[in-house]
């Protein structure tokens, strides 16, 4: 259950900034240089090998009190559930660590992180998910996919300083690309 005090406009805010962050992501990996050349998986494949949906049911119940929000999320999708699904329809997802969404890209209601056959309960938040990926590939020493090693390479150089200085030219194209688009060059 999730309670909002009175400030409805805080509540908006902070679902929005957790969905778009949640499509940034996907925006992202669809540009990242070398994913753009590949032909042989779908870009909805290469997606799904960093955040994979899951589509449940979901009933979503919004009681409305003087000056209070109430949000009641009902949605069971046990951990056997999302690993059996991940084995029996998404076989590519069996080599790293990856995002599961409970939910939809516009309606996410929960997130896990699914790593060497375990699930790893990350909220409802898709930027604590994101986190809890990246840590996961750090903490366990895994190595990034090779096919998704310059995205998570730029989280190394830009947003999380890892090896600060040391920039692999296709994240530091990446880079451009994206200052580029923002106006910022």
């Amino acid at each position: 259950m999730i309670f909002i005090g009175r400030n409805n406009l805080r509540f908006h805010t902070l679902y929005m900034l957790i969905t778009e962050c949640l499509k940034l992501l996907i925006v992202l990996l669809k540009l990242v240089p070398n994913l753009q050349r590949i032909r042989v998986i779908s870009k909805a494949e290469i997606v799904e090998r960093v955040i994979c949906f899951i589509k449940v049911l979901t009933l979503v119940l919004y009681t409305f009190r003087p000056h209070f929000l109430i949000l009641v999320f009902f949605c069971k999708q046990p951990n056997d559930d999302i690993l059996q699904i991940i084995k029996e329809q998404k076989t590519h997802l069996n080599q790293s660590p990856f995002i599961c969404c409970v939910g939809t890209l516009q309606n996410p209601a929960s997130f896990s992180v699914v790593c060497e056959g375990e699930v790893i309960e990350a909220g409802h938040n898709s930027i604590d998910a994101f986190k809890t990926l990246y840590a996961s590939f750090h903490m366990f020493r895994i190595q990034y996919p090779s096919l998704l090693s310059t995205f998570f390479y730029f989280f190394d150089s830009f947003i999380f300083h890892v090896h600060p200085g040391k920039i692999r030219p296709s994240v530091a194209d990446l880079h451009v690309q994206l200052r580029a688009g923002l106006g910022s060059a």
